[in-house]
């Protein structure tokens, strides 16, 4: 099953291999994601991890937020555990597909429409501006190993979001 949902996952991102441009609808932007994650965020559990019902509680805290986008960015690889299941493998990075304004695209989208019924009145969208701030402060820590770091970091100091 996890061979099969690996390749199912490689095809789709193969197939996705255009870049995100800033005038896609979050929705579109998504698709890529829905590859590995599903359309509707549940992900494969044991393959690739939920995103339903994980963006809005990590947002809302600055390290949450800080790498929620890096995630995107850089990617992540090794071992993760979300609701009590581990998952060990490998999310390419995606700086070569979306711009800051792509991820603060993808990212508002998991939470308004895939997370919408968790939002709370505390709810900020990322924005473009927000985003590229993060990258030019991570500039210099690039890679999946940076973004496990940051991680372990965020569960340690947010273990509700484990």
């Amino acid at each position: 099953m996890k061979i099969y949902s690996l390749l199912v996952c490689t095809l789709g991102v193969l197939w996705s291999l255009a870049s995100v441009g800033a005038e896609v609808s979050g929705e579109q932007a998504y698709q890529r994601c829905a590859a590995c994650h599903m359309a509707d965020g549940s992900g494969v559990p044991g393959v690739f991890p939920p995103l339903k019902n994980r963006i809005p509680e990590m947002a809302a805290s600055a390290e949450g937020r800080r790498y929620l986008i890096m995630v995107v960015q850089n990617g992540l690889v090794g071992n993760i555990v979300v609701d009590d299941v581990s998952y060990y493998g490998v999310m390419p990075a995606q700086a070569s597909v979306y711009d800051a304004k792509g991820i603060s695209v993808v990212l508002n989208y998991l939470a308004e429409s895939i997370d919408g019924s968790q939002l709370s009145g505390a709810w900020q969208a990322f924005t473009e501006a927000e985003v590229q701030q993060t990258l030019l402060g991570f500039s210099d820590k690039t890679g999946a190993q940076h973004t496990a770091k940051m991680r372990r970091e965020l569960i340690r100091l947010h273990p509700e979001l484990k």
